[in-house]
């Protein structure tokens, strides 16, 4: 199994499909951290990765961590 995970790993730095990754948050500032180490940490091409973030009525600042991250 090890060895078939390295296979698959291995194709997707060739890989040149785009892929979407849509998350929800609603008062989810704690969380963001360990969420943008996870996506930073995929091993994908970035050039072919898009975040769509869908938060709303947030109370703490959740948009303002994930806008921070976007720029």
């Amino acid at each position: 199994r090890e060895h078939n995970r390295v296979q698959i790993r291995q194709s997707y730095r060739d890989c040149d499909m785009n892929v979407t990754i849509v998350s929800p948050f609603r008062d989810s500032a704690k969380q963001i951290p360990a969420y943008i180490l996870r996506a930073e940490q995929l091993d994908y091409p970035k050039e072919n990765l898009e975040f769509v973030f869908v938060e709303g009525d947030s109370v703490d600042h959740t948009w303002a961590l994930l806008n921070e991250w976007a720029e």
